[in-house]
């Protein structure tokens, strides 16, 4: 994957993809907190139980694994990756991102009615000295 520009337009075969490699992802984890349950309190029989799952995690990693080739062009952030890498979860990043636009919004908000109350007041200045209004 690379980080490329983030308003590149993806392939239907690469949102495929990406699909796929949620679900394998979702599966893989699912099958995983199923592993860590029956390792937990390891008993006589729970090895009978244990192979399907270790089976299962498998085909998981072994789907996200064929649709690498297909997710090449897809753009992930530096920021994201060195959350990942940290162990942290790339949500945090979106809402990192999201309060930031956020923030920038209601600034050049208030900036905006700034300029139009501005703007306002002047034409009353002018009116008061008898020019007429062309805007």
């Amino acid at each position: 994957m690379s980080s490329s520009s983030p308003t590149t337009s993806l392939s239907e075969a690469e949102q495929k993809s990406i699909t796929t490699v949620q679900d394998a992802v979702e599966q893989s984890l699912e099958t995983l907190r199923q592993m860590a349950l029956l390792t937990v309190d390891v008993q006589e029989g729970t090895q009978g139980a244990l192979i399907p799952k270790v089976k299962s995690l498998v085909s998981s990693l072994d789907a996200m694994d064929r649709e690498k080739g297909n997710l090449e062009r897809v753009p992930v952030p530096w920021d994201v990756i060195g959350l990942i890498d940290k162990g942290e979860l790339p949500d945090e990043f979106t809402r990192e991102k999201l309060e930031a636009v956020n923030m920038r919004t209601s600034s050049d908000g208030s900036k905006v009615q700034t300029f139009q109350d501005f703007r306002q007041m002047l034409l009353d200045e002018l009116k008061k000295d008898g020019f007429q209004e062309n805007a």
